[in-house]
């Protein structure tokens, strides 16, 4: 075994211990950093108990909408834009608000909508919407009438 040559392949310098030190204190903190962030606890009403328990187990596509923060954020004035844009929509919106003693634009907080895989079939779906002096009445009546 012929070993002529093989002192430049060997490490002459070993790494300082106070470099493995810092290189082990470094990944430390770097993994407890996350320990607020990445380690939330889950959200109660988004679990199967809470908001969740309200829809039927066959559901499997949920569609939530927070209206209340979509009315404070910038693109709300050009949502309500759209909403008045066409009179036909105008209208819409004011047979609605009339029949049902809701405006959809200023009172309604949030939609949660459930959807189970025959959807389309069955024309099945859940529907929690939370809302602003809300007349359950009023509003089962124009949707029963819609449909």
């Amino acid at each position: 075994m012929r070993i002529h040559g093989i002192g430049p392949t060997i490490a002459r310098r070993r790494v300082d211990l106070p470099v493995v030190v810092g290189l082990c204190v470094g990944l430390s903190l770097a993994g407890a950093s996350c320990r607020g962030g990445c380690g939330r606890a889950a959200d109660p009403a988004a679990t199967a108990q809470g908001r969740l328990a309200l829809l039927p187990d066959a559901t499997r596509i949920v569609v939530s909408i927070d209206f209340a923060k979509l009315r404070a954020s910038p693109a709300a004035a050009k949502l309500a834009a759209l909403g008045q844009q066409s009179p036909d929509d105008a209208r819409a919106l004011e047979d609605f608000a009339r029949r049902t003693g809701l405006d959809p634009l200023a009172q309604i907080d949030s939609v949660l909508v459930g959807f189970p895989d025959d959807a389309r079939a069955r024309g099945a779906l859940g529907l929690v919407l939370r809302a602003q002096h809300l007349d359950q009445t009023r509003l089962v009546a124009y949707v029963r009438d819609q449909l």
